[in-house]
């Protein structure tokens, strides 16, 4: 095999690795189940297929599996809030306790829907286990309540790292969680209508 077919080969695989990516889309997180999805990034490259930049710089992460960050495809994570529910986002490091993460709200023009930053120290730490990074205060971890008010609906986020001293390592996790807005109870609703009754009958 001579080498200009043996580079078109390659190229044909590259191009046909890159297409199978470009069709996946936003990555679906499912809540309540528990599992976090491990999440990597790289600061190569100056934005597009490859590389974990994107036009404006923002160093994006995209999902441990997958070869490549397709922008605006498996850098954005979507999760579905029920009707009367609230959400949930929560994310732990996993390398270099000083790195900082903003969570990006992707429909609204990558607005900040919170951040957090781990307090330094032993920088060569690695632990690949949320469950442990979550718990312990000495790594940078966060949760953030999206779609609060019960509506319902998607929602759509990217995390950017924003701090950090590793270029190109760790990488963290994220896992998402909807909770359901408790109504008024019976016995809290008899006691505001005893309560409307005697201001009533005072005024009376």
């Amino acid at each position: 095999m001579n080498t200009k077919k043996a580079f078109q080969i390659l190229l044909s695989s590259v191009t046909a690795l890159v297409a199978i990516q470009t069709c996946q889309a936003a990555v679906m997180l499912t809540p309540n189940t528990g599992t976090w999805q491990r999440l990597k990034w790289t600061t190569s490259g100056s934005g597009g297929i490859g590389s974990g930049l994107d036009s404006a710089s923002r160093v994006l992460a995209w999902p441990q599996d997958q070869m490549f960050r397709i922008g605006g495809d498996n850098d954005v994570f979507n999760f579905n809030v029920p009707v009367g529910s609230r959400g949930w986002i929560d994310i732990t490091d996993i390398k270099s306790n000083d790195d900082g993460y903003a969570l990006l709200d992707f429909n609204d023009s990558l607005a900040t829907i919170g951040t957090v930053v781990g307090p330094g120290g032993d920088l060569s730490s690695l632990v690949d286990d949320p469950a442990v990074t979550f718990a312990d205060a000495n790594w940078g971890s966060g949760s953030f309540e999206v779609l609060g008010s019960g509506a319902g609906g998607d929602v759509n986020f990217k995390v950017q790292r924003n701090v950090g001293h590793y270029v190109n390592a760790g990488g963290l996790f994220v896992q998402v969680r909807t909770e359901v807005i408790p109504e008024p109870s019976g016995s809290m609703l008899m006691l505001l209508g005893l309560a409307g009754i005697a201001s009533r009958r005072r005024r009376a």
